[in-house]
């Protein structure tokens, strides 16, 4: 992924800052909501 071969930004269906990893984590855990969900460190 870091070589960018693999394009991993359509599996992403959520980005959420550290600040709310909590519900990150929630959003991760609902299969059925989402797909990918990346934790931002800005």
């Amino acid at each position: 992924m870091q070589s960018g071969l693999i394009d991993v930004k359509p599996v992403i269906t959520h980005t959420i800052p550290l600040d709310d990893a909590e519900l990150a984590f929630r959003i991760a855990n609902d299969r059925g909501h989402a797909m990918k969900t990346r934790i931002t460190f800005d």
